[in-house]
């Protein structure tokens, strides 16, 4: 069981790793433009769609966030103790936990993006315009960094809960 663990240690890094230098390049080269189309009610329903569904991923963060601490921190049965046997448990723990950290970094500064899109475009003269939401490569850009902290943090914490419920052997004190 224990190369299974130091497996899903190594998982956890390389998937750590992944998204640092995915998120760094996506950065790095994606223009800072934001596409304009004629406001109309379905661009307005797109706005809902993609807010409401940036909500549910925050709301599935808070729950995994909440699982990992139970299972990891709480449970007197699995919960992790500073020992060397629990070591490839205390590193995944700090990976994922790092990724929902960086999740939620992102998602505030999504709502920080669009809030100061709708601002800057409201303030515009002239016809009604609204930003381009699917096709805009700065607004698409941090809903992409937003999605994939996410599903990697969801990968790691789930690597983690395993290898804490399932594949170490619980140490009594």
């Amino acid at each position: 069981m224990l190369r299974v663990r130091v497996a899903f240690l190594i998982i956890s890094i390389c998937v750590a790793m992944w998204v640092s230098v995915s998120v760094y390049e996506a950065f790095r080269t994606a223009p800072d433009q934001i596409k304009l189309v004629p406001y109309d009610e379905y661009v307005a329903k797109m706005l809902d769609l993609m807010s409401s569904d940036v909500d549910r991923f925050f709301q599935m963060a808070v729950l995994i966030l909440a699982g990992l601490w139970a299972v990891a921190i709480i449970d007197k049965d699995y919960r992790l103790r500073l020992h060397a046997h629990d070591t490839p448990e205390l590193i995944m723990l700090g990976v994922a936990m790092a990724l929902l950290i960086s999740f939620f970094y992102f998602d505030r500064k999504y709502y920080e993006v669009l809030s100061q899109v709708y601002w800057d475009v409201g303030r515009l003269p002239g016809r009604r315009v609204f930003p381009d939401l699917l096709h805009s490569p700065y607004i698409d850009l941090h809903r992409r960094v937003l999605v994939r902290c996410f599903y990697s943090a969801m990968i790691v914490s789930t690597l983690t809960t395993l290898s804490l419920a399932r594949l170490r052997k619980v140490q009594r004190p």
